[in-house]
């Protein structure tokens, strides 16, 4: 028995489809700002009617911030960089009242890696520089083939006070 994946037939965005994304990314994390408990987004169907939706605020809140330096390509100049508020991990131990000293989440930053070799066809490494189960702001990411990612890690570092 054979089945069809969907890798074979993924595609990058195109260059208008990322200044979007980035654009209504600014503009989505402004809005989340607001102490409001619920979002009304306007989604428009395949007629090109549009459809009020209300979601919490707190899950779009969810959503991974995939940072302006990420360049995922389909070989080996792929690089990832993102920002995940509530890795499964960090939240465990932030329930238990639990810090760490080094980073934590490890299965997440597989996890991310996996499906994103699997998605670009290209085999990436994920790795955490920042984690809320010690004490930083969030949980960062790097995905990188592994011959890059030390790279990858010492470039971002060094951007940092």
């Amino acid at each position: 028995m054979t089945t069809a994946t969907a890798q074979s037939k993924m595609t990058l965005p195109a260059a208008g489809e990322v200044k979007a994304a980035v654009q209504g990314q600014r503009a989505l994390a402004a809005y989340l700002a607001t102490q409001f408990e619920t979002q009304h987004i306007q989604i428009f169907d395949d007629h090109k009617q549009a459809h009020q939706v209300e979601l919490p605020t707190s899950a779009l809140r969810l959503l991974v911030d995939i940072l302006a330096d990420s360049t995922p390509a389909n070989d080996e100049s792929y690089y990832l960089h993102y920002c995940h508020p509530n890795t499964f991990e960090s939240e465990v131990l932030r329930s238990k009242g639990l810090t760490i000293k080094t980073c934590g989440c490890l299965f997440s930053a597989g996890y991310s890696a996996g499906w994103c070799s699997d998605a670009f066809q290209v085999e990436v490494h994920g790795r955490e520089v920042r984690c809320l189960s010690r004490g930083d702001a969030a949980c960062e990411f790097i995905m990188a083939p592994s011959a890059r990612l030390d790279e990858y890690e010492a470039r971002l570092r060094s951007g940092w006070s």
